[in-house]
């Protein structure tokens, strides 16, 4: 069922790469190409460092959305 599913997709190679932090599973970049291949190890090393740095905005980005939000409520409590 998985390989008609990719076959479906027209997916004929595939590579996933885990994001650990802390030793644990936090997320997974996996990267499709429509033909038949073996990816390098060069390769594969693009893509765990595409991973790293996409996890590392994603925790940016909810740090500095915390950021605002405190200041919002900081904000009120002056206001009021």
């Amino acid at each position: 069922a998985e390989r008609a599913a990719y076959a479906a997709a027209e997916v004929r190679a595939h590579v996933s790469v885990p994001v650990l932090k802390d030793g644990r599973l936090v997320g997974a970049l996996g990267v499709n190409h429509a033909a038949a291949r073996a990816w390098t190890a060069a390769e594969v090393a693009v893509i765990e460092e595409t991973a790293a740095r996409t996890w590392e905005a994603m925790e940016r980005a909810r740090a500095v959305a915390a950021l605002r939000a405190s200041e919002a409520r900081f904000r009120t409590l002056v206001q009021n």
